[in-house]
């Protein structure tokens, strides 16, 4: 019996090698994703050009908050639901850029504290 269960054991290996045969093969012929084989169509953005768009982005929400609130304060015809949600638009802009200031400078610390 111990033979018997033994040999169902070899077949049931046979089989599941197989398996993972045939899916191997089935595997190495599908295209590798663009970001995987480091060949791409596009050319990706650096970090600091990502970096310096946001920056610019939360400049830009921040000039365009400025604009409206003196408006606002003087009486000018200007929509203050407008008004408040540039405001906003430019809290949340700036708080977005304090903290990835702040993730930076934490991971800068981390790699200088590292010891080798």
């Amino acid at each position: 019996m111990a033979e018997k269960i033994t040999f169902d054991m070899h077949v049931g290996q046979r089989q599941m090698m197989a398996e993972m045969a045939r899916m191997r093969a089935g595997a190495s012929a599908l295209p590798l994703p663009p970001m995987a084989n480091g060949v791409t169509g596009m050319q990706q953005p650096s970090f600091g050009a990502v970096l310096n768009q946001a920056i610019s982005h939360s400049d830009n929400v921040q000039h365009a908050a400025s604009v409206q609130q003196p408006a606002q304060e003087t009486g000018q015809r200007v929509d203050s639901a407008a008004a408040m949600l540039e405001s906003q638009k430019d809290s949340v802009a700036f708080s977005v850029l304090a903290q990835v200031r702040d993730r930076l400078s934490t991971a800068f610390d981390d790699v200088i504290n590292t010891t080798l």
